[in-house]
């Protein structure tokens, strides 16, 4: 694993990830799939949820079952919007990869996040928003985003009364 992480598209993700600013949550972020994909690189799915989440996998596991993990998807919800950038998953209880997204786009995270954070992020108005950066990433991956209800933070009626 150490080996896989001396790559110099990872070093920036390193250096970043210890500070702990606001700033820091999209490196932070990117860790997390990239220790994830490089851990277990043949699963065909991969979950990030926050520590405040109830999680019942063979639910999950039904929600996917439609869904071709060798393709590139990112499954969560609810969807936000952005200008620049469309529709994106803005996270609410967590997400979900496919195998197919990670494998396109492991080697990209380090870039982007440099990218991100020393050029184009400046100039959003919610720099360094992650869900955002993270949809401008998954756009130019190439990647599906596909929502499911029961991965919103709150309850669907909230979203209804707040947009």
């Amino acid at each position: 694993l150490e080996e896989r992480w001396a790559g110099s598209e990872h070093l920036y993700l390193r250096a970043e990830i210890m500070a702990a600013d606001y700033g820091s949550s999209l490196p932070k972020f990117f860790v997390a799939l990239l220790d994830m994909f490089l851990r277990h690189p043949d699963r065909s799915w991969y979950l990030l949820v926050g520590d405040d989440n109830f999680v019942v996998p063979l639910h999950l596991l039904a929600l996917l079952q439609d869904i071709d993990s060798r393709e590139k998807y990112v499954v969560g919800g609810p969807i936000g919007q952005h200008v620049g950038v469309g529709d994106y998953a803005s996270g609410g209880s967590g997400l979900l990869f496919s195998n197919g997204f990670l494998r396109a786009s492991w080697r990209h995270l380090g870039p982007f996040a440099a990218a991100w954070r020393q050029g184009r992020g400046q100039y959003m108005l919610c720099h360094p928003c992650a869900d955002v950066a993270f949809g401008f990433f998954v756009r130019d991956i190439g990647a599906v985003t596909v929502e499911v209800k029961c991965m919103h933070g709150m309850w669907p009626e909230y979203f209804a009364m707040h947009s």
